[in-house]
């Protein structure tokens, strides 16, 4: 009799073509992890930009960026003015500016979540940490420099420059593009400063939580400390050691900037930490490299 023809595979074949179908898996998963990262950190930018249109109408109509906080009449920080330019006028018609931005009457409005002001990168889940007076506030990723921190000069970390090191923005006095004497394409207005409140030192969370912030918290003035090889503050590191209002993201590799020209950036987080501050001070005198 005839040998019946076989139906099926072998087991030897089924293993070839699942060895096959997991290399394929293993070359295609990296790629789609660095597409969906590079989509992430365009969206971030992105977002930026929409800010940088916003100090600029913001500018046309008051003759001014907006200080980093103010205290006329109560405390606000620089985004409450900016909300009606990026279509957030019923946040804004929350706000009672008469009374600090952490009054009862305030806080509904600092509640509310504003995706613009937040990196799609950022992990998410981090509402636990920004309990206020009973009330879950806003988060937010993007942070201007109030200025160099002095104890880099003190500690040899940097060298003085010729100018003043105040940032683009400070504090109760807005700032004209005449006060950017650096060029406004050289200085920073906004960077990443992502996951707060949760802590993060090179990338882990820390135990311990940093008070609570988000988009509407004024206070402290973030002002540019650089992190050392551990993540402390003080360092000659520029960015991603530790997100303590400093400079830090989740893109890998650097962080997103707006500068005052409206232009947006990827700037290397190994750029040396003389020329980010470089970029942070608005009227110091040097003159940053390519």
């Amino acid at each position: 009799m005839p040998a019946r023809p076989r139906n099926g595979f072998t087991l030897i074949e089924l293993l070839v073509v699942i060895g096959i179908i997991a290399v394929l898996i293993g070359l295609l998963v990296p790629a789609v992890q660095k597409v969906r990262a590079a989509a992430l950190r365009m969206q971030c930018a992105s977002n930026l930009k929409n800010w940088g249109l916003a100090f600029h109408n913001h500018l046309t109509t008051a003759d001014g960026f907006p200080a980093i906080w103010t205290r006329r009449p109560s405390l606000h920080a620089w985004i409450l003015p900016l909300l009606p330019h990026v279509e957030q006028e019923a946040v804004f018609r929350l706000v009672n500016p008469s009374q600090d931005w952490n009054s009862s009457a305030n806080l509904p409005a600092a509640a509310a979540r504003i995706p613009l002001i937040t990196c799609p990168a950022t992990p998410s889940g981090r509402d636990a940490t920004l309990a206020y007076d009973g009330v879950t506030l806003g988060p937010g990723d993007y942070l201007p420099m109030r200025d160099v921190d002095e104890n880099l000069f003190l500690a040899g970390i940097l060298k003085r420059p010729p100018g003043a090191t105040p940032g683009a923005l400070v504090e109760q006095i807005s700032t004209r593009i005449a006060d950017i004497t650096d060029g406004t394409s050289n200085t920073v207005l906004l960077g990443e400063d992502c996951g707060r409140s949760t802590q993060y030192v090179n990338g882990k969370v820390q135990a311990q939580p940093f008070e609570a912030v988000g988009w509407a918290y004024p206070l402290p003035c973030a002002n540019f400390d650089g992190q050392d090889a551990q993540g402390n503050i003080l360092g000659s590191r520029s960015m991603n050691g530790n997100n303590y209002f400093e400079y830090y993201s989740f893109h890998g590799g650097g962080c997103n900037f707006l500068f005052c020209d409206g232009s947006v950036r990827f700037l290397a987080e190994n750029l040396p930490i003389a020329t980010m501050a470089a970029h942070v001070t608005r009227a110091g005198g040097e003159i940053p490299p390519d």
